[in-house]
């Protein structure tokens, strides 16, 4: 607890290129009717840095101002208009804000002051999506037990399915066996991906990375144009111990494996959040989050340490927004990098 309330006052923090890490607000400290979350699932910022907040146990939507000053909310549990059930992505798309939500295959759109809502239903197997523009969305299917499927769609509003794209796996060393077991455990292999509009790039990776990374590049088309591949420390492995028959027995410690949070796409590169966990006796001892960012061509050109126990929800240039993991309370808070 000490550690925890230590990293969260601590102003700034240094990484190994030497820049810093600054925690300028914290939103949800007052826990007044409105600013008290539950679970924050997802959380952006908006062009004028208006923040936009889904917490995901309360499922609703909550939108503040830069300074943290509360702006509106709206959604509360349910099946119907502006309820949800499971919000698994919170994405912009032509000045609306729009939610997926995973349980209920559908997707609210709504204007940027969170009003005027209306909705439609999602293609099945879909876990998580992103808009191509403003008919076209592309979705990451939720794995079940299958191994030789797509792992993309491509979608319009309508429902109609244009395309299904990526089988590629990160794990090819494994037996099929084994693979079917990684599939079935935490979705360990489901897509991570970010869509940029502008050129209707999407780029893709996995929950569970294998080391070195792996990044696939897309067109609108879903035709893949290139590769990307970056390597981590030595240490940092994809979690073999999930496998059987380790997997029925108590977790190696001093083990680290990667687990990304997120691809943040933009048209100068992109960056990712990635959390490198190193266990202890039977549970995360150490989780170290770390902002990797690359360049329109996919080379490394800062890796920034963010701090520890963080997941981060969202980039835009010298901003980043994140939660803890280790805090008693549930709080956004809003970091800058200098």
């Amino acid at each position: 607890m000490i550690k925890g309330m230590f990293t969260i006052f601590l102003l700034t923090i240094f990484n190994l290129f030497g820049q810093s890490v600054k925690l300028i607000r914290t939103i949800g400290d007052d826990l007044t009717e409105n600013t008290t979350f539950f679970l924050i699932g997802k959380a952006m910022i908006l062009e004028n840095r208006d923040i936009v907040v889904a917490d995901v146990k309360g499922n609703f939507l909550a939108k503040f101002r830069w300074d943290g000053s509360f702006i509106k909310k709206t959604g509360r549990s349910g099946e119907g208009p502006m309820e949800f059930q499971d919000i698994n992505s919170l994405f912009l798309m032509n000045h609306t804000i729009r939610v997926y939500d995973s349980i209920g295959r559908r997707i609210s759109i709504y204007d940027i002051n969170l009003g005027n809502c209306r909705s439609f239903t999602v293609p099945s197997g879909v876990w998580n999506c992103q808009a191509i523009d403003e008919n076209r969305y592309v979705g990451g299917v939720m794995i079940a037990k299958q191994i030789d499927i797509s792992r993309m769609k491509l979608f319009l509003e309508s429902g109609e399915v244009k395309k299904e794209f990526f089988t590629e796996y990160p794990i090819q060393a494994q037996k099929p066996g084994e693979l079917r077991y990684i599939l079935n455990l935490n979705m360990m292999v489901n897509p991570v991906f970010s869509v940029e509009p502008s050129t209707g790039k999407i780029l893709v990776g996995f929950r569970y990375p294998a080391n070195p990374l792996e990044f696939f590049v897309f067109n609108s088309e879903g035709k893949q144009t290139a590769k990307y591949s970056y390597s981590l420390d030595k240490e940092v492995a994809f979690p073999h111990y999930f496998l059987p028959p380790l997997s029925k027995q108590p977790l190696p410690t001093g083990v680290t494996y990667p687990y990304m949070d997120g691809i943040f796409l933009n048209q100068k590169g992109f960056a990712v959040a990635l959390r490198q966990v190193t266990l202890g006796e039977n549970k995360a001892e150490l989780c170290r989050t770390f902002l990797l960012l690359f360049n329109e061509k996919g080379e490394i050109q800062k890796k920034i340490f963010a701090g520890e126990s963080l997941q981060i929800l969202d980039f835009k240039e010298d901003y980043f927004l994140a939660r803890r993991l280790d805090g008693e309370s549930e709080r956004l808070l809003v970091y800058s990098i200098k």
